[in-house]
């Protein structure tokens, strides 16, 4: 007969390694090549029962405010990403709380609470959103959340060489900061946004986005932030920029391209070794997650207004922040991985003492030891519809009307995909946003 206590044990701590499924996405994604957001859309909302879930209502509602947003429709996309964040809060409160009772449970069990950057990145679609639909005050809320968050990162992470900071989201802050006449509330994001790409090469390890160096020196120089100017113009010369008297005689455009498929969470393998308390030794083997980028032709963008070219600038790599972001948990992935494992392979051994030595329960150990290994899976859950780079520009015109393009470029200067985006009206002091995506 076997342990009355063991046996119990060894199933909980089996079905606590349980995997997420993630065949729903093959639909949606399907959809997403087509360039049908909404159809995509549609897919997730359907997926709610047999892909998604309680435990994971936050992707189910991001993966819904992204594919709405680039659908068009803003204001339900929204709707969504509001949800999404709620929902994170009160699982981050929930697990500060009871941060030892989850030890022992794989992250597969667990609420999904995403990780930082996507938190970050909730807020910076969702202020996106808000542009588009000409509402600043509202926009402005969402970049004082991103000041927010990544002021709580920074608390916890900066000088450990952690994602604490966000070069493009603080950008965005500064860019509305701007269109709400907040001159030094601009320039202070703008000034975070430099700290960030130069403080965290390890996440942005491509040069410096011009325009930022630009509004950087207009600022200063506008504000008599003489010393910072100076230093300033040292740093970034010969660079040209525009002062802000030639910013006010027009309109603004933002464009933002997004590239490529964000990177999708792939399980490894890792063998440990441990002793318990007695000295007794374990072997096990960990499956482990890792940020693993997905293949695009695309090297870069560009835009055509009233038939000139100009070229979009790399503002962020999503690919590369995830990665990071998850290196810098392994650690603690790990340590809960080791504990499962160790708690599993002594409620194995106490359930096999019990077990007589027939060939039949010989078999049984067999199984037991096969079930056992394949129990413990890597959390691959994450954002997955999200871009893999995201290019920026922005560009002053004179008020009127206004023609504009976007294409996406191969490394071998191949155009491999085109918008043309509706003739559009500027006004003296206003803006527009214009966004494209492709997936190639």
């Amino acid at each position: 007969m076997s342990s009355p206590r063991a046996i119990p044990l060894l199933l909980l701590l089996l079905f606590l390694g349980c995997a997420t499924p993630l065949r729903h996405y093959r639909l949606i994604e399907q959809q997403m090549d087509k360039g049908d957001w909404l159809g995509a859309e549609g897919a997730v909302a359907k997926s709610w029962s047999k892909g998604y879930g309680e435990r994971n209502r936050v992707l189910f509602d991001l993966d819904r405010g992204l594919l709405l947003h680039f659908g068009g429709k803003f204001p339900e996309s929204n709707s969504f990403f509001f949800e999404a964040e709620e929902k994170m809060e009160e699982l981050y409160t929930k697990r500060i709380r009871d941060e030892s009772a989850s030890l022992l449970v794989n992250d597969n069990l667990l609420p999904y609470e995403g990780e930082d950057f996507e938190k970050v990145l909730t807020n910076f679609f969702a202020a996106i959103n808000y542009l588009q639909l000409r509402n600043l005050e509202d926009a402005l809320v969402e970049a004082r959340k991103i000041g927010h968050k990544l002021s709580v990162l920074g608390d916890k992470y900066e000088g450990k060489g952690r994602y604490h900071q966000d070069g493009l989201a603080q950008y965005l802050s500064g860019f509305i900061y701007e269109l709400m006449g907040k001159w030094d509330d601009a320039y202070i994001s703008y000034h975070k946004s430099f700290e960030a790409y130069k403080g965290q090469p390890q996440i942005y390890p491509f040069p410096l986005p011009s325009f930022l160096a630009k509004d950087l020196l207009r600022l200063s120089q506008y504000l008599g932030r003489e010393d910072d100017f100076h230093r300033l113009r040292a740093k970034f010369a010969p660079i040209k920029w525009r002062n802000q008297e030639e910013i006010e005689r027009g309109g603004e455009v933002l464009v933002l391209a997004f590239s490529g498929r964000g990177p999708v969470k792939k399980e490894f393998s890792l063998t440990v070794e441990k002793k318990d308390k007695k000295g007794n030794g374990y072997t096990f083997k960990l499956a482990l997650p890792r940020f693993a980028p997905r293949p695009s032709q695309i090297a870069s963008a560009e835009v055509l207004i009233d038939g000139e070219i100009q070229p979009l600038i790399l503002a962020e790599d999503i690919e590369v922040i995830a990665r990071k972001v998850l290196e810098d948990r392994l650690p603690l992935i790990e340590a809960k991985a080791v504990a499962r494992s160790l708690a599993k392979a002594k409620a194995d051994q106490e359930v096999k003492k019990k077990m007589g030595g027939g060939g039949f329960n010989r078999l049984l150990k067999f199984g037991l030891d096969e079930v056992v290994k394949a129990s413990e899976r890597a959390d691959l859950r994450c954002w997955r519809t999200l871009p893999a780079k995201i290019y920026l520009g922005r560009f002053i015109l004179p008020p009127g009307s206004h023609r504009a393009g976007l294409r996406f470029i191969s490394s071998r200067g191949q155009i491999l995909q085109e918008y043309t985006f509706a003739k559009f009206n500027l006004e003296k002091g206003g803006y527009r946003v214009l966004e494209g995506y492709c997936l190639k």
